[in-house]
């Protein structure tokens, strides 16, 4: 059996997340190159607290590079949920995690502020 490719794999997943409302992007593609090595495939912000959760996509036997671990720390330091996918199931239970996670650390999502809000 051929292997899914990576692009095919994000592509499914920032589609399963339109569907799930969660606001999402790709970090690059072919017009926009990532200014940091490493950065995860997929950018995505939890409704309604705004917690950031990167999914790198890897294929079945995809490793991560040195970039790859450093960024993903970085970022899970500072509070950040990362995570490795590898399908459309992974992504899902990745963003079913992090939604328990966060619900524990900031509660209900129907009382919660949200976080990064910009005030004008």
């Amino acid at each position: 059996m051929a292997e899914i490719r990576e692009s095919t794999i994000q592509g499914q997943i920032l589609e399963y997340l339109r569907w799930r409302q969660i606001p999402a992007d790709p970090t690059h593609s072919t017009r926009n190159h990532p200014e940091t090595p490493g950065m995860p495939d997929i950018m995505l912000a939890l409704p309604p607290w705004g917690r950031m959760v990167l999914l790198e996509v890897k294929a079945e036997d995809g490793k991560l590079s040195e970039d790859q671990e450093r960024v993903m720390a970085k970022y899970s330091q500072g509070g950040a949920i990362t995570y490795v996918v590898r399908s459309v199931a992974d992504a899902q239970a990745a963003v079913d995690d992090a939604i328990d996670e966060t619900r524990t650390l900031y509660g209900d999502p129907r009382k919660a502020q949200p976080l990064g809000v910009l005030k004008s």
